[in-house]
C-alpha cells in the first residue's frame, strides 16, 4: 500500500511541507494474520524548528480495510483555523466521470458534489463567499471547495517537457524523496524507533 495508492499522501505532505527532519511508521496487518504487504499505516512526520519556522507534526494514514463510507482525507489543524475534508471511498470523482464516459475537457470533469466539500473554520474572516461567523464558537465556519484534481495534467506536462516545451513540474527529487520517506518508515517500524531523516 505504501508504494500504491498510499503513496499519493506522501507526496501532498512532502509538496506542502518540504523534506522532513525525523519519521515514525507503523504498519499493521488487519486481516488478523501478519502479512507481506502492508495494509494499514502510520506515518509521523516531525518538522522542527531547526529546518521550519514552527514546530509541525505532519500523520499520514492510510488503510485497506475501513468501514467509512466517506473516508477521512485532510485533517489540518493550524494557528488560525482548520479545514476537515473526507471523500467518498474510491474511486474518486475523476474516475467516476472517467467510467460514466466522460472526457477531462469535458465542463465539471473531477467535480464533487458540495455535500463533500470540506469544512474550513478559522478565527478570521478567510472567504466571505463561504463562510459565516457562528456566534455559538466565534469562528467563521463554510463548506470550502478544494477544486477538482485534473490528473491529465501531469501528462500533458510530461508530454511537454519530452517534446522541450518546458519542464517537469514533479522533478525525479520529489519520487526520491517520497521513496525515502517510504523507507524510513519500514527502519521506523523494524526498529521501533523515531529516525532522522537521512
Amino acid at each position: 500500500m505504501s508504494f500504491g495508492f498510499g503513496s499519493h499522501n506522501i507526496d501532498q505532505a512532502l509538496v506542502l511541507f518540504g523534506r522532513p527532519d525525523f519519521v515514525t511508521g507503523f504498519f499493521r496487518p488487519q486481516h488478523g494474520v501478519v502479512r507481506e504487504a502492508d495494509e494499514s499505516w502510520t506515518i509521523i512526520l516531525e518538522y522542527t524548528r531547526k529546518h521550519h519556522r514552527d514546530n509541525i507534526i505532519v500523520t499520514i494514514k492510510a488503510t485497506a480495510i475501513t468501514p467509512l463510507v466517506n473516508q477521512p482525507k485532510f485533517l489540518i489543524r493550524g494557528t488560525g483555523g482548520s479545514f476537515v475534508k473526507f471523500q467518498k471511498g474510491t474511486p474518486c470523482p475523476q474516475e467516476v466521470d472517467l467510467r460514466q464516459g466522460k472526457k477531462p475537457q469535458d465542463p465539471g470533469f473531477g467535480d464533487e458534489a458540495q455535500e463533500m466539500w470540506g469544512d474550513l473554520i478559522t478565527y478570521e474572516l478567510f472567504d466571505n463567499k463561504v463562510q459565516t461567523h457562528d456566534k455559538d464558537s466565534k469562528k467563521y465556519v463554510g463548506k470550502y471547495n478544494a477544486g477538482p484534481g485534473r490528473w491529465v495534467s501531469l501528462y500533458e506536462n510530461l508530454a511537454d517537457a519530452i517534446q522541450g516545451k518546458g519542464e517537469l513540474e514533479v522533478k525525479a527529487e520529489q519520487s526520491r524523496d517520497a521513496l525515502r520517506v517510504i523507507e524510513l518508515v519500514r527502519d521506523s517500524h523494524d526498529q521501533g524507533a523515531t529516525v532522522p531523516w537521512s
